[in-house]
């Protein structure tokens, strides 16, 4: 199957609701409408179209003039005089131009015999409707092709079968009609899924945040609530793979890693902390920053109130920073071996923090003391904080959303972290789907929860990274 038809049946697996909402409704609206719409019946009649004469010659003349006179008498089937009087001579209160509607008159292919075809709302007023065009189409034809002092007129329709019953007007079976429906609208309903597709913009795939960014796909994570995300096998499982890639980092001496992403609720800090979890697990001194300035819940929802924060680190002498990070590793602030830096009470600009000169000495004292520095940082496309600080750090991951994230956010903030002089490492990918559904499933609903993460997936690791500085 070519890369082309696989992008359509994955728009038609995550849109299927619009082709089976499509298909539905054509069925039900064209069961509607033969519910509706009354019965109409068909009666069939065959005339034949004489011209009398004795001789040969005369008969071949007379069939070759029959045959040119055909077209008039369709043209006068449709005549409302002749429909006004049927109507007259039925009772029927009806309008001609209907009546005109319900009498089709038609050739037979290679002959002289015509086919009257009318409708009705029985069979017997079908066949009553057929029987009155009959005798008013021979009186007129009569009228219009009788002479002057001849005996009999020119041409004349002689009944060869009397109009008999056809059953349901122009009808199908029902369950063809039905099927050619279904049909109809799961094409049409296709259609309409990938129109919406095409706008839609979001991502939804692993390789769509790739290609957004330009950059690999580190690794593909479930998404659960960061604040409660307890020590689980798919979480440790999902940091070691995050951590195979972090580690061919440190071979080149890296050991910032600022984790930014284009929106909120992305997933960010709970890989932050599965990260961080996992790098610690093996024996690396870790710390987190936190410098969402903003919004950050991090020391509450962890129960670290009392910790060192970043606005006093960042605030206070080179002297003080120094005693307050040694202190800050041996202080009580730890989380699961990590020590975790939160960014405190903002005061009236809180991103000015981002800009201030004890923000490089904070993170050059950091690599001093720890292994490994992760860096949580707001949105990008709504703040310029993550813009600011990337040239502190050694290398960036972005966290892009499946069914959130769109690819035209995903690559504005690639785009500005670059031009920033960030490193861009590649893209954590995260996903709704379920531990046993790995297979690609990406397609399944779910409300996004501020800053999560959780159980792995397929992970797509370069076999070469550059980390170099700037």
């Amino acid at each position: 199957m070519n890369s082309t038809l696989t992008d359509y049946v994955f728009v038609l697996r995550c849109w299927w609701r619009i082709p089976v909402a499509f298909t539905l409704l054509s069925v039900l609206a064209t069961a509607l409408f033969f519910i509706a719409k009354p019965p109409e019946y068909a009666a069939k009649a065959v005339l034949f179209v004489t011209t009398p004469r004795d001789d040969e010659r005369s008969f071949y003349e007379g069939d070759d003039y029959a045959r040119q006179r055909a077209d008039t008498y369709f043209a006068l089937s449709r005549s409302p005089e002749i429909a006004k009087r049927v109507i007259d001579d039925l009772g029927i209160d009806i309008a001609p131009e209907e009546m005109i509607d319900r009498a089709n008159l038609s050739p037979v292919h290679d002959t002289v015999l015509l086919q009257l075809t009318t409708t009705g709302d029985t069979p017997l007023q079908a066949q009553a409707i057929g029987n009155a065009y009959i005798e008013e189409l021979r009186r007129s034809i009569n009228a219009l092709e009788t002479v002057s002092a001849g005996l009999a007129p020119r041409v004349d329709l002689i009944p060869v079968r009397a109009p008999s019953s056809d059953g349901r007007a122009g009808m199908f079976p029902i369950g063809l009609i039905l099927g050619i429906a279904a049909v109809v609208g799961l094409i049409a309903g296709a259609f309409v899924a990938v129109v919406v597709a095409l706008l839609d913009g979001r991502l939804r795939r692993p390789k769509d945040a790739a290609e957004a960014t330009e950059t690999p796909v580190l690794a593909t994570i479930r998404s659960v609530p960061w604040q409660s995300a307890e020590s689980r096998p798919w979480d440790e499982e999902s940091g070691r793979e995050l951590r195979g890639t972090l580690d061919r980092l440190a071979i080149l001496g890296s050991k910032v890693i600022m984790m930014a992403s284009a929106e909120r609720a992305a997933g960010k800090t709970g890989i932050v902390l599965i990260a961080a979890r996992a790098l610690a697990s093996r024996g690396s001194t870790v710390a987190i920053v936190d410098f969402d300035s903003r919004g950050s819940q991090l020391a509450r929802v962890l129960g670290l109130d009392d910790a060192q924060t970043v606005s006093g680190l960042v605030h206070g002498g080179a002297s003080q920073l120094q005693s307050r990070i040694a202190g800050q590793t041996m202080a009580s602030a730890q989380w699961r071996g990590i020590t975790i830096i939160p960014f405190g009470p903002n005061g009236g600009d809180p991103g000015a923090t981002a800009d201030h000169p004890g923000t490089a000495r904070m993170f050059d004292e950091l690599r001093i003391r720890y292994d490994w520095v992760i860096v949580d940082t707001p949105a990008v496309i709504e703040f310029s904080d993550a813009v600011r600080l990337v040239r502190h750090a050694d290398a960036v991951v972005l966290v892009a959303r499946a069914r959130q994230t769109t690819f035209d956010a995903l690559r504005s903030a690639r785009q500005q972290l670059t031009l920033a002089a960030g490193q861009v490492l590649g893209v954590v990918f995260v996903v709704q789907s379920a531990p046993a559904q790995r297979r690609g499933r990406l397609c399944r609903s779910g409300s996004p929860v501020d800053d999560a993460a959780g159980s792995s997936g397929r992970q797509a690791f370069p076999t070469s990274i550059s980390a170099r500085r700037p």
